[in-house]
């Protein structure tokens, strides 16, 4: 709604015990949040051993006012297993449905996975589009993902889905998982984690840090999802808090104003949505 905006966390950041489960707080751009409510709890995930604990997520509200969250979902902090991508789904934003882990390619493969950035295009066919992964209800940019997939350590592969819980990689015609990383000399040497992204009428924004612990916000850019180019090597997205540690930002688009929003620790920016040339 106007200035109305929902923040969604595994904490609330002065309780560390309960860390890993998924809070909410509802606020405005102006006069900031409001207090935390559980939305997601331990008990809820009911198809992971151990202590359920959500690392990370990635939460849209559709067009149609339902919300999508992609979790990744381990035991305990730090996990022995690492963290598997969950997904959950919600009327409201308030009130969710934890529908389990996803199946990629048929299956569960051990894959570690740090963070998501996720886009609901919830026009797009209730079918699989798998010669055009980007043509689907749901499309999230996964890193962190490593050997266990071919032997080649990928910093940002992209994974699609209709229905949200049956998922796939995108692959080329070799059927190697791609790394859809910008093939640019300046950031050979990132590890990015907690990206986010959003689509506007003309292409796909994302912020990525650059490492962990970041030094940099890059803002990426693709016409098309598979390909990214790198319009800002220190977006201001960083630059700009005063704080230290800047885990990420979260990215959304307003179609009434034409803005892309970010809001990275607190701080709100925002930048007018146009074309830029599509990656080469």
């Amino acid at each position: 709604g106007p200035n109305q905006i929902r923040m969604y966390a595994n904490s609330t950041s002065n309780t560390p015990t309960i860390d890993g489960t998924l809070y909410m707080r509802s606020g405005t751009f102006t006069k900031g949040f409001g207090g935390p409510t559980i939305v997601i709890s331990p008990s809820q995930i009911t198809d992971q051993t151990g202590s359920p604990y959500i690392r990370t997520t990635a939460i849209v509200r559709g067009p149609s006012g339902n919300y999508y969250g992609l979790l990744h979902v381990g035991d305990t902090y730090p996990s022995q297993t690492g963290y598997l991508p969950a997904w959950a789904t919600s009327n409201d934003g308030v009130h969710w449905n934890y529908q389990g882990k996803i199946h990629i390619d048929g299956g569960q493969p051990y894959a570690y996975s740090n963070s998501a950035a996720m886009v609901v295009q919830e026009e797009k066919p209730a079918v699989l589009d798998a010669a055009n992964p980007t043509n689907n209800r749901f499309v999230a940019w996964e890193d962190g993902y490593g050997y266990e997939l071919d032997g080649i350590y990928k910093k940002l592969v992209l994974i699609y889905s209709a229905d949200g819980l049956d998922w796939h990689f995108y692959r080329d015609a070799g059927g190697v998982v791609i790394d859809v990383w910008p093939n640019d000399p300046a950031v050979a040497n990132d590890f990015t984690v907690f990206e986010s992204a959003t689509r506007t009428p003309y292409g796909y924004h994302m912020i990525a840090p650059d490492k962990w612990p970041p030094t940099a916000h890059r803002h990426l850019w693709s016409c098309d999802g598979l390909k990214w180019s790198v319009v800002d090597m220190n977006a201001g997205t960083y630059n700009q808090v005063s704080t230290t540690v800047h885990k990420g930002t979260n990215l959304v688009y307003e179609p009434a104003t034409n803005l892309i929003h970010a809001l990275t620790t607190g701080t709100h920016f925002t930048l007018p949505a146009q074309a830029l040339p599509c990656p080469p």
